[in-house]
């Protein structure tokens, strides 16, 4: 089962999205916030707008991978994420295509699909 989030408002998931197969894809400007602990195993991508992570399992199991096209954003919050990631351009208004906004952690592969900017709201310590 595939689930596609589109629109320029501000949606927000709390509960688990439990498909064991499938893909998460988030259209439109708007807002998508995921804070269940999701299971489902494809691929998560951000093709407009801003998906922001609220929890470790946001994302969904970590044998899917996730990608951010240019323009668009994935914020994450204080959590840390697993599954690899591919970025591409400056985000959503130069915000960044990967924006940690609390001190969150990025365990998987970053690649750069693209020149990428990831953007950080406080200090940060660690490698890139």
């Amino acid at each position: 089962m595939n689930l596609t989030v589109d629109g320029s408002g501000t949606v927000a998931i709390s509960g688990a999205i439990g498909t064991t197969t499938g893909t998460l894809t988030k259209n439109g400007a708007g807002t998508l916030s995921l804070s269940g602990a999701n299971s489902y195993t494809g691929a998560t991508t951000v093709s407009a707008g801003t998906l922001v992570v609220g929890s470790s399992a946001a994302l969904g199991d970590t044998s899917g991978a996730t990608s951010v096209t240019s323009g668009a954003t994935l914020q994450l919050g204080a959590y840390s994420i697993g599954e690899p990631l591919t970025i591409n351009g400056t985000g959503v208004s130069s915000a960044g295509a990967l924006y940690f906004s609390a001190g969150g952690t990025v365990t998987g592969t970053v690649a750069l699909g693209s020149a990428s900017t990831i953007q950080v709201a406080s200090t940060y310590t660690g490698t890139i």
